[in-house]
């Protein structure tokens, strides 16, 4: 949903960017960002998901 959206990116990468951005600019340092892998097993199936984490280090 358009609405709901905190980023104006067309895609992945452009939301990626944009909210490196903000964060940079709030925290006033360095935004780094990794991809990791993220499971949930419910009722016997699991399903697997990549979570995208932003992060800062002083």
């Amino acid at each position: 949903m358009p609405e709901n959206r905190i980023v104006p990116g067309q895609n992945a990468e452009d939301d990626q960017r944009v909210l490196a951005a903000q964060l940079k600019e709030a925290w006033d340092r360095p935004v780094d960002f990794e991809t990791v892998p993220y499971m949930v097993q419910s009722s016997g199936d699991v399903q697997s998901y990549q979570l995208g984490v932003f992060y800062s280090t002083p």
